[in-house]
This record gives structure tokens, C-alpha cells and sequence, in this order.
């Protein structure tokens, strides 16, 4: 497993991107996939194989600073495998609309 999570540019761009309240942010290092499962009581920490070889990106939702939400995008060309809030609950609809627009703004789907 590596130390730290590697991004080529297209998805490296996403990091930081904000829309309103909201932030979106890669995952620099394991640890902060385990940490993010904790925090959203969830199994993210099991996706730092995926994220390490670059067969899912992880991009973790921030409102005001708290993380709300994760997104794994899978595949070529990329697609949305999941959205999840809290216990892979579903994510409020404003979060849902925030993401389409950071998707689409940044074109990181669909190529």
C-alpha cells in the first residue's frame, strides 16, 4: 500500500474545488480514508487499495469544514459507483446537486 495517494491532473484538480458551503477534497495518505470511515461510520478505509492503484478516486464532501459525504468514481470512462452521507445514508439533495455541478464544472465524468 503506498504512503500517499498519487492523482494524475485531471483528478487532482478537484482538490479544494468549493461550491457554496461546500469543499471537496482528495485524500492525501491511508490514513485519511480510515479516518473519513470513521468520521462517516462507514468501510471507506477498505477502498485505500483501490485508491492506491488508481482503480477508484475517493473525493471526500466538506461542509463548512465537517465531512458530510464521499464519492467514489470508478472505470474509463469515469463514472459515479456511490454517493453516501453519514452510514451510507443518502445525501441530502442539496449535496447531490453540489456534486453534479463540481462533476460537471470540472469534467471528471464521462471521458
Amino acid at each position: 500500500a503506498a504512503d500517499r495517494f498519487t492523482y494524475s491532473p485531471d483528478i487532482a484538480i478537484a482538490d479544494g474545488y468549493r461550491r457554496g458551503d461546500l469543499g471537496f477534497v482528495l485524500p492525501a495518505r491511508p490514513a485519511t480514508l480510515h479516518h473519513w470511515g470513521r468520521a462517516l461510520a462507514n468501510c471507506l478505509a477498505d477502498y485505500e487499495p483501490a485508491v492506491a492503484t488508481g482503480r477508484s478516486v475517493v473525493i471526500g464532501v466538506e461542509e463548512r469544514g465537517t465531512l458530510v459525504g464521499a464519492l467514489e468514481l470508478t472505470g474509463r470512462p469515469r463514472r459515479v459507483r456511490q454517493f453516501v452521507a453519514h452510514t451510507n445514508g443518502r445525501p441530502a439533495p442539496a449535496h447531490r446537486h453540489a456534486v453534479d455541478r463540481m462533476l460537471r464544472d470540472l469534467g471528471l465524468v464521462g471521458r
